[in-house]
């Protein structure tokens, strides 16, 4: 009976193991669309890694590659430039938010962290599409606010909430639902990035 039983559960196995694989055979692989023109000079080309696509743009000695902890710049002498989008391991079953303040706001200074915390991002050009959530580490108390107001008008490059908080410049962290166990950090700066943010989707 046993061997029986043994012979049941191994052919139940081959089964569920051979439709995963027709189910993800069958899945059609999403064509990465740019948001926008390249620009003179460049040209639009994907870029993988982590577990994610996306489209970077190329040209005037200049391209994005993927690196151990996320994607760099890497510039005509082949030397890769710190990486403008990190990758950060997650348990599957932690929230993002957990996450940011366990790394990022417990190493704030102790003003930085009772006067900072984990906020959705609020930026009009950058709304998230389905499955995607945005989170930037913001003041949130006006006591902070305002001691953080006196300090940049003495230092203006003071960070209120750290080098991971906000800036002049937007950077955010991303979070897919479709990648529970991975979380980014965005740097797009001030100016048009050498990739195109909305791009970026799960690698099936």
């Amino acid at each position: 009976m046993k061997k029986i039983t043994g012979i049941i559960m191994g052919m139940l196995i081959v089964v569920i193991i051979f439709g995963a694989f027709l189910f993800s055979s069958n899945l059609e692989k999403v064509e990465l669309i740019p948001s926008g023109e390249a620009g003179d000079g460049f040209d639009w080309e994907e870029v993988s890694g982590h577990g994610f696509r996306l489209l970077s743009r190329v040209g005037k000695g200049r391209s994005l590659v993927a690196v151990d902890d996320g994607f760099a710049i890497k510039d005509g002498d082949g030397v890769e430039l710190r990486p403008i989008i990190e990758v950060y391991k997650k348990h599957w079953w932690m929230s993002p938010e957990d996450l940011i303040k366990d790394k990022f706001i417990v190493a704030l200074t102790l003003d930085g962290q009772a006067g900072c915390g984990v906020v959705p991002l609020d930026d009009a050009n950058f709304v998230p599409k389905d499955g995607v959530e945005r989170f930037t580490i913001a003041p949130v108390s006006e006591e902070y606010i305002e001691n953080a107001e006196e300090k940049r008008g003495m230092f203006p490059d003071f960070e209120p909430c750290g080098a991971y908080g906000v800036t002049n410049g937007v950077q955010y962290f991303e979070y897919h639902e479709g990648r529970r166990s991975r979380l980014l950090f965005m740097r797009i700066g001030q100016v048009v990035t050498i990739f195109d943010v909305e791009s970026l989707v799960v690698e099936l």
